[in-house]
């Protein structure tokens, strides 16, 4: 086959925790972790899960999106994914690999990303994207960034970085890597690394923390109606 159509995407995303245990001041509300492959009619595309492969074939084309990811922990989310189409005739083949979540801050946090987007194309009749975005539910755009080229000789590897502070409410984060053609052949790729840090010094200690407070409030009390 001709030169492969290729995205790839590396996410992480890390949260720092203090020694005691504290409540989280994360919650993940929805995975849409996404992996899918499409050779004219026909569609592939696994339920969200860490291991994720979607991959189509005929005699002339293919079209494949992998997705490698997971949730460690409520603070510390990984992905690397990658999608590569390949085509000798002319035919309509797509592939997106994307790393996306819903989630909720209950305590303010810090955050700071890098990550490198590249995307080229490979005809004249394809597209090419690597990007992120992160968005309040509101609306408001926290940041993004996209390397979608127009020509093929655009779309080298570029450099994004942002870095700030979350107040509590619901929030979206995605990295994709989408690679689409409706003739022959384009290529593209992206990467990328997230890590948040609660921001406030005193969190909210969880219900086990506050039983044994009150277990040793109640003995001394205890201690001292004895004593009367």
């Amino acid at each position: 086959m001709t030169p492969s159509s290729r995205a790839v995407l590396v996410a992480a995303f890390v949260l720092g925790s203090t020694a005691v245990a504290w409540a989280d001041p994360i919650t993940i509300v929805q995975d849409r972790r996404t992996a899918t492959a499409t050779i004219d009619s026909q569609h592939a595309s696994p339920p969200p899960g860490d291991s994720m492969v979607a991959s189509l074939s005929t005699a002339t084309s293919l079209a494949t999106a992998t997705l490698n990811s997971r949730y460690t922990d409520s603070l510390h989310w990984f992905g690397a994914g990658e999608a590569v189409l390949a085509s000798e005739s002319a035919a309509h083949l797509a592939a997106t690999a994307a790393f996306q979540t819903d989630f909720r801050v209950t305590s303010p946090v810090t955050y700071a990303f890098n990550g490198t987007f590249a995307a080229g194309l490979g005809s004249c009749c394809s597209s090419a994207e690597s990007f992120v975005q992160l968005d309040a539910s509101t609306g408001t755009s926290v940041f993004s960034f996209v390397n979608a080229p127009i020509t093929r000789s655009g779309g080298g590897a570029v450099d994004f970085a942002s870095a700030g502070r979350l107040e509590p409410g619901d929030y979206f984060f995605g990295v994709s890597a989408l690679t689409s053609v409706f003739a022959l052949n384009r290529l593209g790729d992206a990467n990328a690394f997230f890590n948040f840090a609660p921001a406030e010094p005193s969190p909210t200690p969880e219900p086990a923390s506050l039983l044994l407070i009150g277990s040793g409030l109640a003995s001394i009390f205890l201690k001292r109606a004895r004593s009367a």
